[in-house]
């Protein structure tokens, strides 16, 4: 889901201020233009996810042409709720399923996590979770030699962006998979 709100853009001596009249209390900065509307981008997902989160309803976006900035500008900006919740939703639902008595018997006899396994089989199915075979891992343990070298050459490997997110591997199978997680260095 993509929305646009409105957002006013103040200039001071060491940057920007942001605010978002329609979203009370989204207030942000940045060192330039740029970062200002980045920081507003994550501010103003941030107040809107928690907002779905909490079941609120959403205030509706005030028409640009009707905003006045007593200082500064106003200037929309895009929110893109979906991806940004990918990276920082930790709210869970309860789904029910059905599946075959004899399936579910073997399973909890296997001790198997349910709800993550149908959320790595989720994942997986919509490309959400790069995976590495058993023997690419095996041989990745190989070139390493050590698992903190290991370690090393999966981050380097799947990392998206090294000031924000790294990977932890688990195993699922036989295949070793990998799921993002913020962190701060």
């Amino acid at each position: 889901m993509k929305l646009y709100y409105p957002a006013v853009f103040i200039e001071h001596e060491d940057g920007y201020t942001v605010e978002f009249p329609d979203l009370p209390g989204c207030i942000t900065q940045g060192d330039s233009l740029e970062e200002a509307f980045e920081m507003a981008e994550d501010a103003a997902c941030g107040w809107i996810l928690t907002s779905i989160e909490d079941g609120d309803e959403l205030p509706k976006p005030t028409p640009i042409h009707q905003m006045t900035a007593e200082e500064g500008f106003v200037n929309y900006v895009t929110l893109d709720i979906d991806e940004y919740a990918k990276q920082y939703s930790t709210k869970s639902v309860k789904k029910t399923l059905t599946i075959p008595e004899w399936l579910n018997r073997l399973a909890e006899k296997a001790e198997i996590n349910f709800s993550q396994e149908l959320q790595y089989a989720l994942k997986k199915k919509l490309g959400l979770t790069p995976t590495v075979s058993r023997e690419e891992m095996t041989t990745m343990i190989a070139d390493s030699g050590s698992l903190d070298s290991l370690i090393s050459v999966i981050s380097e490997t799947f990392r998206q962006d090294r000031d924000k997110t790294t990977m932890t591997a688990f195993t699922t199978n036989g295949v070793m998979s990998y799921q993002n997680y913020a962190y701060k260095n």
